[in-house]
């Protein structure tokens, strides 16, 4: 009963914010005409045309610069930042919580970072955070984000769906168009690990089923998801940001498992992205 009150007022507050706050956006000005924020993600119309055009036009610096992912320092765009994306042209950059502080200055610094790359590429920058809900959220929200593994036991694909909706309402609010998550390992709840309750559950179908809600509820809201971390951080006890952990799985084990929530993107009909972890096998 706690955990479903957690998610009405969660949800309560998110649409709160939608409806109440439009002066948190990025200014529609800031797109070149023929490339608006509604119809970023949603166009498919001649879009390999549109792509293979652009891509013939850009110099090799400019090529080589939109396979970058660049974090930053700071709080708002400073000249080393607006030094890299004049010279550098990243295809993306991504904040932390370093990079922070309230919805105005987020909103602000993504605004402004935005303008400037496409000016220098006529490119829209990709802009990156990891809002997991729970224990890995930048933006801090009152009531919190329920974490993935509250959701999983709910077993509602309904509720995944709406969490990833009203989290990617909050990070288009602010700038952000691409969301690092979900996180679709496979992982105990009752065994130590590293990946602990940012997980949905240790049923690779349950995670599957709900991470893609999750997904569909961010590409809704104009935001490109992540899958991660391939193929499959779960039960390792290490934490990869400080050591190589390693997994003891055979490829049988982990067809069977962990490679299961990935199944949508091999099939080539995930409109995101996916991220390798940092792991061996």
């Amino acid at each position: 009963m706690r955990n479903f009150l957690y998610f009405y007022l969660f949800f309560f507050f998110f649409n709160a914010l939608v409806l109440f706050l439009p002066l948190i956006t990025i200014a529609e000005s800031t797109f070149p005409s023929d490339i608006q924020p509604d119809t970023l993600f949603t166009e498919k119309k001649d879009l390999t045309t549109k792509v293979e055009q652009l891509i013939s036009e850009m110099t090799i610096e400019k090529k080589i610069g939109q396979l970058l992912i660049l974090g930053f320092a700071g709080t708002n765009v400073n000249h080393q930042l607006k030094d890299t994306l004049e010279t550098l042209y990243p295809g993306a950059i991504i904040s932390f919580k370093r990079n922070i502080k309230t919805p105005w200055q987020t909103a602000e610094l993504n605004s402004m970072a935005q303008e400037i790359s496409l000016k220098n590429t006529n490119l829209p920058l990709l802009i990156m955070v990891d809002q997991e809900g729970g224990v890995v959220s930048r933006i801090k929200t009152r009531p919190y984000s329920p974490s993935a593994l509250s959701i999983g036991f709910t077993e509602n694909p309904s509720l995944a769906k709406e969490a990833g909706l009203a989290t990617g309402k909050v990070l288009s609010l602010v700038g952000f168009n691409m969301n690092l998550a979900p996180v679709v390992d496979i992982s105990d709840p009752f065994q130590t690990n590293f990946i602990g309750n940012r997980s949905f559950g240790k049923d690779p179908h349950l995670v599957k089923v709900m991470g893609q809600k999750f997904a569909d509820g961010l590409e809704d809201s104009g935001v490109l998801p992540t899958l991660k971390h391939f193929p499959g951080h779960g039960g390792s006890i290490k934490d990869s940001h400080y050591s190589l952990p390693s997994k003891l799985s055979s490829e049988e084990e982990l067809l069977a498992n962990d490679l299961i929530p990935f199944s949508h993107f091999s099939k080539g009909t995930f409109p995101g992205a996916v991220m390798v972890a940092h792991i061996s096998f």
